[in-house]
């Protein structure tokens, strides 16, 4: 039986954001996906995907993520949660503030196939 969306946005946040298993951006991500970021800049396959992984964790290297809940149905799901990390390198364009931040937003993404094709992400400090 195949995961429900709920299952894989659920996963995706353990695995990705929290055990920070960069692998597991191939397991959930379809190789043609689409990552709608806040500010309206576009995230277009893996590679990207994992260019910007990286990014963020050199940024913010002592993240820590809370799911707070999760909704789903047969072909989408969305995930509230709370992030929590010391802003320690410049990040797109930002420098390095040194502060701890918390801010808390939401990822709606798209299944098919047990796979993410496509997300749509709104978490502002």
């Amino acid at each position: 039986m195949k995961p429900t969306p709920k299952e894989i946005i659920n996963e995706w946040f353990e695995r990705v954001w929290k055990v920070r298993e960069k692998s597991a951006i191939d397991t959930l991500m379809a190789d043609d996906a689409v990552a709608h970021l806040a500010g309206g800049a576009q995230v277009c396959g893996i590679a990207q995907f994992s260019n910007v992984h990286d990014m963020f964790f050199g940024a913010f290297p002592g993240l820590s993520v809370r799911m707070l809940r999760s909704v789903g149905d047969d072909t989408q799901a969305c995930l509230h949660g709370e992030v929590s990390a010391t802003h320690k390198n410049d990040f797109f364009g930002i420098t390095a503030t040194h502060k701890r931040v918390t801010f808390s937003g939401m990822s709606f993404v798209t299944v098919r196939d047990g796979k993410i094709t496509e997300g749509w992400d709104c978490w502002e400090p």
